[in-house]
């Protein structure tokens, strides 16, 4: 018996509008972009809140306040969402008629995906795509890391009166900084990459992949 569809007929008939999209984003290599923006519409148009029966955003367009435990579960409705959502246009392309789908695109879109030059970049490395999808949440943790309060002040204590001090040595602080600041970044980024769900290394995987085949047909 099939299982029961998780969406509803007007949630369908926006994720199929959405599909040339995905296949565009697809062949040129860009559903690193994709993914984000149709997260966005999908949330605006769907709101994961109306679903769980809670407050959605006020007149003044501020976010409601929620206890814990709704925070919480909404934390993790939000997730699913978007893991569902990335599956539902993984599985529907492989079904789809890509010729004919692409066709229902703008003029425009078509001929750019048939006469575009092929990307010039390197394929990307997974932990290069997981910073591309996941910008908000390396910023939270960069914040509570302390990386946003590293600064020249914080980094050296040789130098009282910065005023006084000589171009050298001003350059010396700066890389020092810049240095410390880089140390810190990849050790957070490493670190929330190790702890990336499942999903999100499969997601990335194709893509690491699509970007491979890219690189191919353009050798």
């Amino acid at each position: 018996m099939a299982p029961s569809p998780w969406t509803t007929a007007p949630e369908l008939s926006w994720l199929q509008s959405q599909m040339p999209k995905y296949l565009i984003a697809k062949t040129e290599s860009k559903l690193w972009k994709f993914w984000p923006e149709m997260q966005e519409a999908w949330f605006k148009e769907f709101p994961e809140e109306r679903r769980l029966g809670l407050p959605g955003l006020t007149d003044e367009g501020d976010a409601p306040d929620l206890t814990a435990e709704q925070s919480s579960a909404l934390g993790a409705a939000l997730k699913a969402r978007k893991e569902r959502l990335e599956n539902w246009f993984r599985n529907h392309s492989k079904k789809a008629n890509t010729v004919g789908t692409v066709q229902r695109s703008s003029a425009d879109s078509l001929e750019h995906i048939l006469f575009r030059k092929p990307p010039q970049h390197r394929p990307h490395r997974p932990i290069e795509l997981f910073q591309k999808r996941n910008p908000a949440i390396i910023d939270a943790a960069l914040e509570k890391a302390g990386f946003f309060s590293m600064n020249e002040e914080h980094m050296s204590d040789e130098v009282v009166d910065w005023d006084m001090e000589s171009p050298e040595q001003a350059s010396g602080r700066v890389k020092a900084t810049q240095s410390q600041r880089m140390i810190v970044r990849t050790r957070v980024v490493n670190a929330l990459f190790a702890e990336a769900s499942q999903e999100e290394k499969d997601a990335i995987d194709e893509l690491v992949e699509e970007e491979k085949k890219q690189a191919d047909l353009k050798a």
